[in-house]
């Protein structure tokens, strides 16, 4: 990282910098010329590499921006799932992140799971893929394996709507009609088949985060839930689905909680889960 890259880093991460920058935001005239100079300094869609200041992702590198991802580079991205990552991981397990867009959650993995274990990745958005495959790259992690599908009801092809314009490419997701020029067609997997057909090792903990397609995704790993039956943490985007949902996964004999956690540096954070454990 240049120095430049350095002191631009320092100051997203600087509480005083964000409430200055605010304030000087709302200064007629002087506030939109200072807003140009910062958007010229630190442009949105520039990302770079940076090394995790902390969390449980510390020391690890990512590469990201800033302005957009800033949980990422600061390292405190989703604390209540980074603890329960550390919580429930063991040396020599196997992790499956089930939409796991450029990677973050799998450096806190690894962490964990060590070089003896395990972590099959998925992810359909073809730009993610190419940005966690340099993040593990950079971070020299070799335990990890980027299946770059859809995890669906079955295996074949879908189609996947990306998120388009500068963003941080979380939302990309498969629609129900591919009526927009953002939609490309994706190789799709279910996660039965991964386990069962293709060999890869037995998941310890699922993390299941795709956009609205939790119904099909958990419908393509009925054997995993009812043979392996791994621990599942599942955000539900839909809340008319939860009932749905929970019930699928009591049928495999699961004690199923609904968890919406919170967080004083994220009190605009509502995601909402399904936190599951076999029974036995």
């Amino acid at each position: 990282m240049s120095v430049k890259e350095k002191v631009l880093h320092h100051l997203t991460r600087s509480d005083f910098a964000r409430r200055a920058y605010g304030t000087l935001l709302r200064v007629p005239v002087l506030g939109t010329g200072f807003q140009k100079i910062i958007h010229t300094a630190l442009p949105r869609g520039k990302s770079m590499w940076i090394r995790i200041p902390e969390g449980l992702a510390n020391d690890f590198w990512i590469y990201a921006d800033p302005r957009l991802e800033l949980g990422y580079t600061n390292g405190d991205h989703e604390p209540w799932l980074q603890e329960l990552l550390k919580s429930h991981l063991r040396l020599g397990d196997c992790f499956f992140d089930v939409g796991a867009h450029t990677g973050f959650f799998i450096l806190v993995a690894s962490r964990f799971v060590g070089p003896p274990g395990n972590i099959i990745a998925f992810e359909p958005d073809p730009e993610n893929a190419a940005t966690l495959r340099k993040n593990l790259s950079k971070n020299g992690l070799t335990q990890v394996v980027l299946i770059e599908a859809a995890a669906w009801s079955s295996t074949g092809q879908t189609i996947f709507e990306r998120e388009v314009g500068i963003s941080n490419r979380t939302r990309g997701h498969i629609p129900d009609e591919s009526n927009s020029d953002s939609v490309i067609n994706v190789p799709a997997i279910c996660i039965d088949d991964v386990v069962f057909e293709r060999g890869y090792p037995r998941p310890n903990f699922i993390k299941l985060d795709v956009e609205g397609a939790e119904w099909q995704a958990l419908h393509g790993a009925c054997r995993v839930l009812s043979e392996v039956k791994p621990k599942l943490l599942c955000e539900v985007h839909d809340g008319s689905q939860m009932s749905e949902i929970q019930n699928y996964l009591r049928q495999f004999d699961y004690v199923v909680e609904e968890w919406s956690p919170s967080h004083p540096h994220y009190p605009d954070y509502h995601q909402l889960y399904i936190w599951a454990v076999p029974r036995s």
